[in-house]
C-alpha cells in the first residue's frame, strides 16, 4: 500500500495496528480518562474545542494526577477552540506542573492568519496508545441517550505504530507553538 503524504512526513500503512471505535461521550471519555490514569511515561493532549465544566473538570483532574506520579504531560489547545476554558483551569494545570501551549493565539495585527485553525483532537498515552476523534473537552458531548441531549462523536482508539505517527504529528504542532 502507498504512503499518505502529510505536512509532517509520510506515513505508510504497517501491519499490526489495532483499532477500537467509541461512541459517544460516555464510553470514549471513560477510556480516555482510564488512560490518563495508567499513564508513567507521558500524556500528550492536543484539543481545539476545550470549555470549563464537568468533562474539563475530570480531565484537569486526571492530567494532575498524572502529572503528580511524574508523568510528562503535555497540552496543546487552540487559541480560539480554548477561550471557554476559565483562566482558574488553566491556572490548576499550570500549579499541576502540566506543560501548557497555545496553537495560534488570537491577535488583531494577525488578521486573515486567525482563521488557521487547529482542529484536532488527539491523545497520546506513553506512546502505546492514541484516540483520535471528533470530541472536544465540553459537556456538549455528555450526550444522554434517554432524553438524546447532547452531541453525538465518536473516537477511535488505537494501538499499534500508528500511534507513533501520530506522536510525530503532535511533536510538530507542539514544537509550533514554542515547545521543546
Amino acid at each position: 500500500m502507498s504512503a499518505t503524504r502529510t505536512s509532517s512526513g509520510s506515513f505508510p500503512w504497517r501491519p499490526g495496528n489495532r483499532f477500537r471505535l467509541l461512541n459517544d461521550g460516555s464510553e470514549f471519555f471513560a477510556r480516555m480518562l482510564e488512560a490518563i490514569d495508567a499513564a508513567d511515561s507521558h500524556v500528550l493532549l492536543e484539543m481545539y474545542l476545550v470549555e470549563s465544566g464537568t468533562i474539563a473538570e475530570r480531565f484537569i483532574d486526571s492530567l494532575a494526577r498524572a502529572a503528580s506520579r511524574g508523568v510528562h504531560v503535555a497540552v496543546l489547545l487552540d487559541g480560539f477552540g480554548s477561550l471557554g476554558l476559565a483562566l482558574a483551569d488553566r491556572r490548576r494545570l499550570l500549579d499541576a506542573g502540566v506543560q501548557l501551549r497555545f496553537f495560534n493565539v488570537l491577535g488583531l495585527r494577525k488578521r486573515l492568519a486567525n482563521f488557521l485553525r487547529n482542529h484536532r483532537k488527539l491523545l497520546l498515552i506513553d506512546g502505546r496508545v492514541a484516540f483520535v476523534g471528533g470530541a472536544g473537552l465540553t459537556d456538549d458531548f455528555l450526550h444522554d441517550p434517554q432524553s438524546g441531549s447532547g452531541w453525538r462523536d465518536v473516537m477511535v482508539e488505537m494501538h499499534g505504530p500508528v500511534v507513533a505517527d501520530w506522536q510525530r504529528v503532535f511533536t510538530a504542532t507542539w514544537k509550533h507553538s514554542g515547545g521543546q
